[in-house]
């Protein structure tokens, strides 16, 4: 259409039929003057709609990408340890998390707000850097824990224990046994809280079990503990039932530490130091004999 336009344009002003009396008019002026004018005017108008239809595409640019930026800073990241070995997270901060086994925890995939609020069902272990600028909110069923920097602790909350326990290896933590926070209790390092989440109590004491990170590290700890209280921690390490049929055997006081050794080996090390008879019946095992 432009070209048809130029070329009846040209063809018009290098015939003219008649010209004014003294008009200073050549075809080769005329079409100068209609380049200059018309051709200016239509690039001018050209220009403007190219502007708008930029201007538009940019708005509809940033109108589809903000949505899926606020979208990933907003999105929870879910996390199940269904294995049988523990699972490492590092967080969005640096601090680092460690997993048990059928331990599932949610949190913000980007630490954008000040109070970083993460959900947990199982038992899990924290360690808080040193450069966090965030306080955390660690939610598990009724218990609620708030801790900020340079704090490593435990969390045990798992459905089908009564209570939920924090066990602080560091630092300090402020624990609730509700949303409300009508009741707060401050755990210091070396202690640990019980919440309870029928009854809604909560209570906390010095925490003497050396073997609450046992999951993570695989250390075991006794300092002149009862086989009773022994066999207690071993049923609940190794996820087997165990059973003493004899008083005397309960009595026992037994010292040891054992490093990712099999509940056999350590059993065999209580068998040789006291009279005590060990049997396999299916999943359970049972302690007997004269004692020490």
């Amino acid at each position: 259409m432009k070209d048809k336009i130029d070329k009846l344009f040209k063809h018009k002003i290098e015939e003219p039929e008649k010209l004014p009396a003294g008009l200073n008019w050549t075809p080769e002026q005329g079409w100068e003057n209609y380049n200059k004018d018309f051709l200016q005017g239509r690039k001018t108008f050209s220009l403007k709609y190219l502007y708008i239809a930029l201007a538009a595409a940019c708005i509809a640019f940033f109108a589809i990408l903000l949505p899926l930026i606020n979208s990933d800073s907003e999105k929870i990241k879910v996390v199940e340890n269904t294995t049988q070995e523990v699972m490492q997270i590092t967080l969005p901060d640096g601090s680092l998390l460690w997993l048990n086994k059928n331990t599932r925890i949610q949190y913000p995939a980007r630490f954008k707000t000040p109070v970083i609020e993460i959900f947990l069902e199982g038992e899990a272990y924290f360690e808080i850097d040193k450069s966090n600028q965030y306080e955390y909110l660690v939610k598990a069923f009724n218990a609620s824990v708030r801790t900020a920097v340079e704090t490593a602790f435990n969390i045990r909350a798992f459905a089908n224990e009564k209570h939920v326990t924090v066990t602080v290896a560091r630092g300090g933590a402020k624990v609730s046994g509700n949303e409300t926070d009508e009741m707060v209790l401050v755990v210091p390092e070396g202690s640990y809280c019980s919440v309870n989440r029928s009854e809604k109590l909560i209570f906390a004491s010095v925490n003497s079990n050396q073997n609450f990170q046992a999951w993570r590290t695989g250390r075991l700890i006794f300092d002149y503990q009862s086989v009773a209280s022994v066999a207690d921690i071993l049923a609940e390490y190794f996820n087997t039932e165990i059973e003493i049929t004899d008083k005397q055997v309960a009595y026992c006081m037994f010292t040891g530490e054992f490093h990712k050794k099999s509940i056999d080996e350590i059993l065999q090390q209580i068998q040789s130091e006291f009279k005590i008879n060990i049997e396999h019946q299916g999943s359970k095992i049972i302690l007997s004999g004269k004692g020490c």
